[in-house]
């Protein structure tokens, strides 16, 4: 059976490089994981393999990530 993404998320890894394609992730990328996924993840998907995990846009991923940083949240400071 294949793990979900939550699962690998919790898995120890680098957590510097995405957990799907392996580019070399920003903190921005690493918060909206953390936002949308789970807060206690130590491995992370890039904003590319987030959209097309949840079939939509980056610059719909782009839009979340301002709007949490502008209700204050602490993951994009």
């Amino acid at each position: 059976m294949e793990k979900s993404v939550l699962e690998l998320s919790m898995t120890p890894g680098d957590g510097e490089h995405c957990l799907e394609c392996g580019r070399e992730l920003t903190r921005d990328e690493i918060g909206l994981h953390k936002k949308m996924i789970n807060r206690g993840s130590v491995q992370y998907l890039c904003i590319t393999c987030l959209a097309a995990y949840y079939s939509t846009t980056e610059e719909h991923m782009q839009e979340r990530i301002r709007h949490f940083r502008e209700q204050g949240c602490l993951l994009f400071q």
